[in-house]
């Protein structure tokens, strides 16, 4: 496990230079990284559980899972409504 956070992290490193240099803000790519992480946790915690026998928290574990990441992708939505509200010319 710990030999295969070193090759994230340099995939998060090579994405931010990448991110940087396309002039894209944090507001953007931040919670599209939280996201991935959410669903990794989520989904390796969801494994071991049914691998437990522990389907029930299992399926919990995917709901919260799903809860969690539409709460951190709310500046993503929110970002989205209010560019399309200025193509459109509608004032919100």
């Amino acid at each position: 496990m710990i030999s295969a956070i070193s090759p994230v992290y340099d995939l998060i490193l090579s994405i931010k230079s990448l991110v940087n240099s396309a002039s894209i803000t944090s507001d953007i790519y931040n919670p599209i990284i939280k996201i991935v992480g959410i669903s990794l946790i989520i989904r390796i915690s969801s494994a071991m559980c049914k691998d437990a026998g522990q389907n029930a928290l299992a399926t919990k574990l995917e709901f919260v899972g799903g809860i969690a990441a539409l709460i951190v992708c709310f500046p993503l939505i929110e970002n989205l409504i209010l560019l399309i509200s200025n193509i459109l010319g509608i004032s919100l």
